[in-house]
């Protein structure tokens, strides 16, 4: 019996939310693999009103930069991120 991998190839799965510095609870936001970091930010700032630009992403202690000039757009999937990670988000 082959075991299955916790990481999803196709379709969505749930990551967790902390706002750094912020009197915010955190929250459940459902992601994809192919999201970009961008698509990220603006699901955020959809649920929470809280501009996008204005955001910093970090995966455990490193930032995830998401407007690197020549660099490809990192998706959740490069990030490394799977269900019921951690996203922190810090503001700036």
């Amino acid at each position: 019996v082959k075991k299955q991998s916790q990481v999803p190839k196709h379709g969505p799965f749930v990551i967790n939310v902390f706002f750094l510095g912020s009197s915010t609870p955190p929250i459940e936001l459902v992601v994809n693999n192919s999201d970009t970091m961008e698509t990220v930010k603006s699901k955020i700032e959809f649920q929470h009103g809280i501009s996008a630009e204005r955001m910093h992403l970090f995966v455990g202690r490193r930032q995830i930069s998401s407007n690197a000039s020549g660099k490809k757009m990192p998706t959740v999937g490069s990030c490394g991120l799977k269900p019921g990670n951690e996203l922190n988000v810090a503001f700036s």
